[in-house]
């Protein structure tokens, strides 16, 4: 009997470590590494570079484990930046054009909702003020598909265009990313002051 419960408890624990998920390691510039090679980069907010780890969303056996760039910049392609137009005039009848300069706030569920981050960021005057007075830029602050927030200016993305062209993982303090014109942008993750938004915007970065 004691050694029937030896062989159970080590095919318990067999099954057990094989359903773990496997971890895969990424840089940020989504090449895969291995893990001592990702546990020697430094991130903070020093550095720059920010690591997370997620469950992949493809298959949930497996694990991934990511180095991001907090800001980064850079040029969209022509059918990304007219299908973030064409997507946002869709669900607020904007009638915005790639001649714009357009700010996406975009916020996760639940981690942005319970901090009530979309309205604290959706409140700040001399933010929203800016858009209002000035002509060709756009600002619209949106919620992944499934999250309905309260503030009566935030737009779900029902469709998930703009979780799967910029967003594709959350974040805490939100995120936000600037397409100005001629495709050039600049995006950050996790936390930001609305002053560095404007400050790309007026060409002061």
């Amino acid at each position: 009997m004691k050694k029937i419960s030896i062989i159970l408890l080590l095919l318990i624990a067999f099954m057990s470590f094989s359903q773990r998920p496997k971890t895969y390691y990424f840089d940020e510039n989504q090449h895969e590494i291995s893990k001592s090679e990702f546990d020697k980069r430094e991130s903070g907010w020093k550095t720059g570079y920010l690591k997370r780890y997620f469950s992949d969303l493809k298959n949930a056996n497996t694990d991934v484990a990511i180095i991001f760039r907090a800001l980064e910049k850079g040029v969209i392609s022509k059918e990304a930046h007219k299908e973030a137009i064409d997507y946002i005039n869709k669900i607020t009848n904007a009638g915005i054009d790639e001649e714009y300069t357009i700010a996406i706030c975009y916020f996760f569920k639940p981690i942005n909702e319970a901090q009530e981050i979309v309205a604290h960021q959706s409140s700040q005057r001399p933010y929203t003020n800016f858009f209002r007075k000035n002509k060709n830029v756009f600002n619209i602050f949106m919620t992944e598909k499934g999250y309905q927030s309260d503030v009566r200016n935030a737009y779900e993305d029902k469709e998930g265009k703009i979780k799967d062209l910029f967003f594709k993982y959350p974040f805490d303090h939100g995120n936000y990313i600037v397409i100005k014109p001629d495709g050039s942008f600049q995006k950050r993750i996790e936390e930001y002051n609305y002053h560095e938004i404007l400050d790309f915007i007026k060409n002061k970065d």
